[in-house]
């Protein structure tokens, strides 16, 4: 069997979502982002959007 992170979503503080990362293969993603976004907020979300391509690409390779 094998098991593959092909989708992650992140939530703020108070369980609001931030963001979803959904792989589509090896390259390719879609990402939604789900609130407003300032650039102190976007300095806190882009290396974790980021970090969830790593993620799924390295899963799915």
């Amino acid at each position: 069997m094998k098991i593959y992170p092909t989708s992650f979503e992140a939530y703020d503080d108070i369980n609001e979502p931030l963001f979803k990362v959904e792989m589509k293969d090896v390259d390719l993603a879609n990402v939604t982002i789900s609130t407003a976004v300032n650039v102190e907020l976007w300095d806190e979300i882009a290396p974790a959007i980021r970090q969830c391509l790593v993620l799924g690409k390295d899963g799915l390779e």
